[in-house]
């Protein structure tokens, strides 16, 4: 069994461990997005995370949570020795509890743009002409399954793979 962290305290399990002992709080003013709307503006932010150990080049696309967690359980590979001692493929599999809720208010901001004059339904043949497009990155940027399989496929493990949607609770 490996263990990594990636937390507000730190980038790894040594350091986030240390600073804890240490009686240390990341708790600070929430600067990922304006809280001011919101009743509390605080929090543990993970703050420009640095990437403790190689990932995959192409999490560069994926949600924020994705490159965390992927990251995350390639340090736990690593420390369970399992980069020198692999085990068969297929008995090898990941399951990530994932929040999937990642919602692009801007983007939902220019979609309603395009609800037909009654305002319930989008104008779908409008929304083709005028709509326009999103960026490619978007599509693998709201894929939950991608916490799963990206690390799965990193580390080379080919048995099953499962993504548990289980909302803020995974956040």
């Amino acid at each position: 069994t490996g263990m990594e962290l990636i937390t507000a305290l730190g980038p790894t399990l040594d350091i986030t461990w240390k600073r804890l002992i240490a009686g240390e709080s990341a708790v600070a003013p929430i600067t990922y997005f304006d809280a001011a709307e919101y009743g509390c503006t605080v929090a543990a932010e993970v703050r420009n995370p640095s990437w403790p150990h190689a990932v995959d080049q192409s999490l560069t696309n994926c949600r924020r949570g994705v490159q965390l967690f992927a990251t995350t359980a390639r340090g736990a590979w690593l420390d369970a020795g399992l980069d020198r001692d692999m085990p068969r493929p297929d008995d090898v599999g990941v399951a990530a509890g994932v929040s999937v809720n990642y919602i692009n208010m801007a983007m939902i901001r220019h979609h309603f743009n395009f609800r037909t004059a009654g305002g319930q339904a989008l104008d779908l043949g409008r929304f083709a002409r005028e709509g326009g497009c999103e960026p490619p990155h978007l599509f693998s940027k709201r894929q939950g399954e991608l916490a799963a399989t990206l690390p799965a496929r990193e580390v080379g493990a080919t048995g099953p793979t499962i993504a548990v949607d289980t909302a803020c609770a995974a956040s």
